[in-house]
């Protein structure tokens, strides 16, 4: 309400010497205002503020995730969900909560929230984040693991339902006589957890947390390669595990840096799967056994999701508002048999 209708928006040099930000970053966020039917850009008058008889929304959600590291799975999934919505007339505005990996620096979200959304979506979970929503009193919907600590305010629910995976993975593993199982990552997931314990098959955990001073998907990546030349370094042939899991396919890309550069032969020498997603590109050079999520296809479920709270939609179980986001296993070269006669 700052700016009314017919108002000429400061410049993006201004609002770049005002925000103490880079041009780009004011000129991407303009951008978004002229596609939110917000302001017009017309040459040689610079970006008017539209009016009421412009464009009207059906209502405003915020979509809250935190900034931790470059996610290609937020940004994706962002995309998409912010597109389904649009095309139904609600007005989808976007925020990163920032991170030092330990607390979250809520001051923004705070400021965000004085203003009146329909409803608030939060992208993975955070205690501390979703306190703040549940200060707020706006209605709001997380998505995250399940099982994971929520708040009686919460609206609804998404989970990433890891069970059926692991349980194919189980069943893959077993089929192949893999008994040994290392599991590398900078987060590790329950389910795969319990199903191998349940199966019995002997499992070792390396914790490989994104590097401070890279802190985005290079910084896992370079864990990665730090962790798996100690790793390799420190653990003769004769006691590598059948297989590794990684729990991330930047992870898989920084380990398998290093066992080309060494000389360990997958899946000859060792069995190997992934956690991944649909989209980034192959990070190796064979096809990887992986589970793989899909972050446009997860967006546009959410997505329906939301539209079905919004319109008043059925969109419950039984047991309160909830979705659900599976995973798909795709059987890559790194899991296959081959003639390992002697490798070992």
């Amino acid at each position: 309400g700052y700016y009314k209708p017919g108002d000429t928006l400061p410049t993006t040099r201004a609002f770049a010497e005002t925000l103490g930000v880079s041009r780009r970053i004011t000129r991407e966020a303009v951008g978004i205002l002229v596609e939110s039917g917000l302001v017009s850009a017309r040459p040689g008058s610079g970006c008017v503020v539209l009016g009421k008889n412009e464009r009207t929304w059906r209502g405003r959600v915020l979509l809250v995730s935190r900034g931790d590291w470059g996610s290609y799975y937020v940004q994706k999934f962002a995309e998409s969900f912010s597109a389904v919505l649009l095309k139904q007339g609600y007005l989808v505005t976007q925020l990163t909560v920032p991170t030092n990996g330990k607390t979250c620096d809520c001051s923004g979200l705070d400021a965000a929230l004085t203003a009146r959304y329909d409803l608030v979506f939060q992208v993975f979970d955070s205690k501390e984040i979703e306190s703040h929503l549940a200060a707020s009193g706006c209605r709001y919907v997380v998505l995250g693991d399940p099982g994971a600590p929520s708040l009686k305010q919460r609206a609804g629910s998404g989970f990433f339902s890891k069970s059926h995976a692991a349980d194919e993975l189980v069943a893959a593993l077993k089929s192949k006589g893999i008994r040994s199982v290392l599991v590398a990552g900078i987060m590790f997931y329950q389910e795969f957890r319990r199903s191998l314990k349940m199966a019995r098959i002997a499992t070792e955990w390396i914790h490989l947390p994104c590097m401070s001073e890279y802190a985005s998907p290079e910084g896992v990546q370079r864990a990665a390669l730090r962790g798996f030349l100690n790793w390799h370094d420190t653990t003769p042939r004769s006691r590598y595990p059948d297989a590794i899991l990684f729990t991330d396919d930047y992870t898989a890309a920084g380990a398998l840096t290093v066992f080309d550069v060494k000389g360990v032969r997958v899946p000859e020498d060792i069995r190997v799967v992934t956690v991944s997603n649909a989209g980034l590109g192959p990070v190796w050079h064979k096809e990887l056994t992986r589970f793989e999520m899909s972050p446009s296809e997860d967006g546009k479920t959410a997505a329906g999701f939301v539209l079905r709270m919004l319109t008043g939609g059925d969109c419950g179980t039984g047991q309160g508002e909830e979705f659900c986001l599976v995973p798909k296993y795709i059987a890559g070269d790194t899991l296959q048999d081959v003639g390992m006669g002697g490798s070992r």
